[in-house]
């Protein structure tokens, strides 16, 4: 080292506002770490004024919605709007105020248990997705659910919503005490439906009115008897009730001529019989109610019962394998006005089967003679009777058969004789009607007696009934029964 450099060295030290590097090393750290400690302070009060603003926002908005919207403006999440009115609200550190709002209301009650707490912020994110603060709203929901994990499984089983006739009764309670002072009662109301259109049928002298001017003549312009004649070919012999059902839900005039007394009593004459029918009136309130509430019959379908089973099939020649076949079949049940029913079991199908079971009523005696030939040969459908007492269906069905019996002699030349023996098939069957409308029906007894006319003798079987090979009929509706009326309701 020079003699100059060991100059400058000595200079450095003596001068006092001059440090040796190891001091100054020292004295930046420490105020580095000054800085630092400095700006942590100022990071975290800003981040309690920002938490301060949010709070401050959040309250202002959500007061201001429940002061204008409380009542017109509801979350869709219904099940849990009835817990928000009075409920908890944040609390802030200090008592704030807003530039355009007034002081919060703190009145509130801060939540003590997880349960109260997860509920609280369950409804606020709730609130928040109403108000398409969903970003918001998620911080709530996962807030909630890591204090319950079930929360959203508990808001959803909560009590239903109410009415809103219940809500204006527990909001206004005393202005429903003065309402009903004030009301008087109505008479009105205590009529039924029936008389109350009829009186206004009977003011208007109308059954209705057009809609549009016309030339010709409209509706309205038939007298009350004709518009009857024209339901009872709407209702005709097959008792298309359904039909007279819907004319009467157009208007008032119409709901009055599908009402009409007439109209009911005879389709209860055509299931009940003329005679039998007035001792069950008082039971019930109009011919109309009697028809629908007892025990009775549909006639504009057909009642299907469909059987299942298992048969067994022949070994292979190997003696190794043995099939098993399943096997499906219907039974069909056709009932008509007339105290007529057909009967026929097929393995068809319904859609196939239901074209068939269909008697033409307005036929010459040729062509009647025909239809029954070919009923009982062709189609192996069986036709017979039957009559209803209270809730028991009898039947009786008539099936006539040809066997065609060989016979050979031995003496001289072989001759053959062909000899046809007669016999006739009498099914026997009881139903119970059951299920809702009338569309079941539970077998009960059936047999079968064999008439061999030959001999004079009868045979018997009785059926053992279970529900595997005999199940219960359903019913079902045929559209196209009732589609041609051939004769008005008598």
């Amino acid at each position: 080292m020079s003699t100059d450099d060991i100059k400058e060295l000595n200079v450095l030290v003596e001068d006092e506002n001059i440090l040796p590097s190891d001091l100054i090393a020292s004295q930046t750290v420490a105020e580095l770490e000054n800085e630092l400690k400095k700006f942590r302070l100022e990071w975290k009060k800003e981040l309690e004024e920002e938490k301060q603003t949010d709070k401050c926002e959040f309250l202002s908005s959500f007061n201001k919605k429940n002061n204008e919207n409380e009542v017109n403006t509801r979350p869709k999440n219904v099940a849990v709007y009835h817990q928000l009115p009075n409920r908890n609200r944040i609390q802030p550190d200090n008592f704030l105020e807003t530039e355009n709002s007034n002081p919060i209301d703190l009145d509130y009650q801060q939540p003590k248990t997880n349960e109260e707490k997860a509920q609280y912020l369950f409804n606020k994110g709730v609130i928040l997705e109403q108000q398409s603060r969903h970003f918001e709203a998620i911080k709530f929901y996962r807030m909630s659910m890591q204090l319950d994990a079930d929360i959203e499984f508990k808001m959803s089983s909560t009590k239903q919503p109410k009415n809103k006739s219940e809500l204006k009764h527990e909001e206004n309670p005393t202005i429903e005490k003065i309402e009903s002072k004030e009301q008087v009662p109505s008479t009105e109301s205590d009529k039924p439906l029936y008389q109350i259109f009829k009186e206004y049928v009977d003011s208007q002298n109308k059954l209705c009115e057009k809609a549009y001017p016309q030339r010709t003549k409209h509706f309205s312009d038939l007298p009350f008897e004709v518009v009857i004649l024209i339901l009872k070919w709407v209702a005709s012999e097959h008792l298309d009730m359904r039909s007279l059902d819907n004319f009467s839900a157009v208007c008032k005039g119409f709901y009055v001529c599908g009402r009409d007394q007439e109209l009911w009593k005879l389709a209860c004459a055509k299931i009940w019989g003329s005679n039998n029918i007035n001792n069950y009136l008082p039971m019930y309130s109009s011919w109309r109610q009697m028809y629908l509430k007892r025990a009775r019959l549909n006639l504009d379908g057909v009642y299907i019962s469909k059987t299942t089973y298992a048969r067994e099939g022949e070994r292979s020649l190997d003696n190794f394998y043995k099939p098993w076949h399943l096997v499906e079949f219907y039974r069909y049940l056709r009932f008509f006005p007339d105290g007529t029913v057909l009967f026929l079991t097929s393995p068809d199908e319904p859609k196939i089967v239901v074209g068939k079971l269909k008697q033409p009523s307005n036929l010459s005696n040729l062509t009647q003679n025909f239809y029954n030939q070919f009923i009982s040969n062709e189609q192996s459908i069986v036709k017979g009777k039957w009559t209803l007492a209270l809730s028991k269906v009898c039947l009786v069905l008539v099936k006539k058969t040809q066997i065609k019996n060989t016979l050979t002699s031995k003496v001289g030349r072989k001759k053959e004789k062909e000899t046809i023996q007669e016999q006739e098939h009498v099914y026997r069957m009881e139903f119970e009607l059951t299920g809702k409308m009338n569309n079941q029906l539970q077998w009960k007894k059936y047999e079968i007696d064999t008439v061999n006319k030959s001999s004079n003798s009868v045979n018997t079987a009785i059926f053992d009934l279970n529900k595997i090979d005999f199940p219960n009929f359903y019913f079902s509706r045929v559209k196209s029964y009732s589609i041609n009326s051939d004769a008005p309701l008598k």
